[in-house]
């Protein structure tokens, strides 16, 4: 148990908890709804939004919390002191954001700071996924941030983790800066302590999952042999993705395909004499190599075309667009074409000479619902369309860069407009047609601290959700096919700006695949 006492308090006002005397308020708790006796003045001094609630009412209805956490929120109120067990305390904390006491929340946090340790940090990580409660995760993973890497040093820090949660824990402390290899040996050993429980295909590929968030362009050369030891990834792999972003000198991030291919060869060599020097020959390995990069370069190849693509927005952020057009070229398109509705005319002829057009702006649309029914007429011709819903299909009246008009009603818009999500890490989700091109090659997605989203809501006859994020909002949404005179329409739930521009992990991880997710849904609408 916890204790923390901060003052000396009214001697009588602690009798006063959980009496009837003089109780003018009703705290119903739970589903069962039992009424906890309080007193409005308490309560009103502990927080103006209480008082605002409360003000007028006789009972204060509170389903989501348990009588025994709101006695010991009463408790703090009444007597200034708390006594918390470790699985009490995301309750009373998120009590305390929700409801604004400010005293208490302090009080929450310092009892956090002050037993922080690699075990703890542990186990308030595990609380925070069972009460999903994401102002507790937030503090928590705040705090665990600036430990990190004390905690990734301590041995076998991952092995007592469930593997269902190792995912959202070392993608959430993999930030920027963080020592890759010691996330590689701290799963090496979870790996060494769970050989028995991943032996399931299941088991794999969730452990798989985990592994390919190893971000290899921050790993030195000199690791090679340790990477190999640890049998985490076969030759193959290690190779493939040394050619991505493996650099023999840390400083030198150069990801141009000669350089690649050149770098690839000579670690190929490297690994083919270590092989002979341990008694073992792998002459194929050079060759399965470079068929497997020929093989990725004829299906990048494949996604590139000679589609003219038109890009409408209001984004007056010259770094925004260039990153953004990066990832509308990648697999080099041969043409983006930037316009602004607001100061250029936008004619049906003019869409007719695009095969796709992309919408995305953080900036209002003078005519949002004029340029809504040209898109509308567009798309009923055969015109391929792609909406990132952040923010155009945003329910929010403060946001900018909403689309109105046809083209965001029924029965052309497959998805009811949400609310506006961020704040919570989240990260690619149940993919639920694996096979199809839109999601061909994406094998990560991190949103970044922010993770941009809207709570679109799919409307089941007309359209079809590719892929999730992991807190089940449809990602990736298509439009089913009605008719072969309409065009193709998918829906991008993200924001398209990559962390490039804004930095520190705000924006979509450029180590994950978000240029790929754009770029297919690009070679779709466009029918390449």
């Amino acid at each position: 148990m916890i204790t923390k006492k901060i003052t000396k308090f009214n001697q009588l006002i602690p009798k006063l908890y959980l009496s009837k005397r003089f109780s003018d308020l009703g705290l119903q708790v739970g589903k069962k709804g039992k009424l906890i006796p309080a007193h409005k003045l308490i309560l009103s001094l502990s927080s103006e939004k209480l008082y605002q609630i409360i003000e007028d009412k006789n009972v204060l209805d509170l389903p989501n919390y348990t009588e025994e956490c709101i006695k010991e929120v009463l408790n703090f109120l009444y007597t200034k002191e708390l006594n918390l067990s470790f699985e009490m305390l995301p309750f009373v904390f998120q009590f305390a954001t929700e409801f604004e006491c400010t005293e208490l929340e302090k009080c929450c946090v310092d009892i956090l700071m002050g037993d922080l340790t690699t075990e703890t940090s542990l186990k308030l990580f595990d609380l925070s996924q069972k009460a999903s409660l994401p102002e507790f995760e937030k503090k928590v993973m705040s705090m665990i941030f600036k430990n990190v890497d004390e905690l990734l040093s301590k041995k076998g820090v991952f092995n007592n983790l469930p593997l269902s949660k190792l995912y959202r824990f070392v993608a959430l402390v993999n930030k920027d800066g963080t020592d890759q290899m010691l996330i590689v040996d701290r799963l090496f050993e979870f790996k060494q302590s769970h050989q028995k429980s991943l032996n399931s295909i299941k088991s794999i590929s969730l452990f798989n999952k985990v592994r390919d968030l190893v971000r290899f362009n921050e790993i030195n050369l000199k690791h090679l042999p340790e990477l190999r030891s640890y049998q985490l990834w076969t030759n193959e792999e290690i190779l493939d993705l040394l050619s991505l972003g493996f650099s023999s000198n840390s400083s030198t991030r150069n990801t141009k395909g000669a350089n690649n291919n050149q770098r690839k060869r000579d670690y190929s060599e490297m690994i083919v004499k270590e092989d002979e020097d341990e008694g073992e020959t792998n002459l194929n390995l050079i060759v399965k190599v470079e068929e497997n990069n020929n093989q990725k370069l004829k299906q990048r190849r494949l996604i590139a075309s000679k589609a003219k693509i038109l890009f409408l927005t209001v984004q007056t952020k010259k770094k925004d667009l260039v990153d953004i057009i990066n990832s509308l070229t990648f697999g080099e398109l041969s043409s983006v074409t930037v316009k602004n509705p607001n100061k250029q005319n936008i004619t049906l002829e003019l869409l007719q000479q695009y095969q796709a057009v992309f919408i995305s702006s953080t900036s209002n649309y003078q005519d949002a619902q004029g340029l809504g029914d040209l898109l509308a007429e567009y798309w009923k011709l055969g015109g391929g369309i792609v909406i990132c819903a952040v923010s155009a299909l945003s329910n929010q009246k403060q946001f900018a860069g909403k689309l109105h008009g046809a083209i965001v009603q029924a029965p052309i818009m497959p998805v009811e407009r949400g609310v506006f999500k961020k704040g919570i890490r989240s990260f690619l989700g149940k993919v639920n047609f694996p096979s199809h091109p839109l999601i061909k090659g994406v094998k990560s997605w991190d949103g970044g601290s922010n993770s941009f989203h809207v709570n679109i809501l799919p409307l089941p006859k007309t359209s079809k959700v590719i892929a999730e994020w992991d807190d089940g909002t449809p990602l990736i949404v298509m439009k089913r096919k009605e008719s072969e005179n309409n065009g193709r329409l998918v829906i991008l739930n993200l924001l398209p700006v990559s962390d490039k521009v804004l930095g520190s992990g705000k924006r979509w991880n450029t180590l994950t695949d978000g240029r790929v997710i754009i770029s297919n849904a690009i070679s779709y609408v466009s029918h390449l």
